[in-house]
């Protein structure tokens, strides 16, 4: 069966714009105020704000090439849009990020965003660049 919901994948476009802005009100407007984030690990962010400013110590720019998105539903009857494509920026020590995969994974719920699960190979790309991150 094959599921889309143009909405919820121009929530999920906004957010990922916001997002590679810092735009930190724009990111907001387009979650829940129960949204979190989980990255491998599992590393578990339930502060936008918090995971901006660290994203923000680690990397110069951060940005994505979206090169496709997939949508169905889950077993609570919530959206989930998949984005998948390839990272791309620079790192405070000018070294460059190029053709890093990405997937992630979204749930919308009532017209928000409420929660984000990140796979990525950034581990193997720019090691050290994940791992250690302290959400709390």
């Amino acid at each position: 069966m094959s599921y889309s919901d143009p909405s919820a994948v121009a929530l999920v476009e906004r957010y990922l714009q916001h997002y590679e802005d810092r735009d930190l009100d724009g990111v907001l407007s387009c979650v829940s105020t129960d949204f979190t984030i989980e990255f491998p690990g599992p590393v578990l962010f339930g502060s936008v704000a918090h995971l901006m400013h660290t994203a923000a110590q680690m990397f110069r720019s951060l940005r994505k090439h979206r090169d496709h998105y997939a949508c169905g539903t889950d077993d609570q009857g919530r959206t989930v849009v998949t984005s998948r494509g390839r990272l791309y920026g620079e790192c405070h020590d000018g070294s460059r990020i190029d053709d890093v995969r990405y997937c992630d994974v979204f749930l919308v719920a009532d017209g928000l965003i409420v929660q984000q699960f990140v796979f990525n190979d950034m581990a193997v790309a720019a090691p050290g660049s994940v791992l250690g991150i302290d959400p709390a």
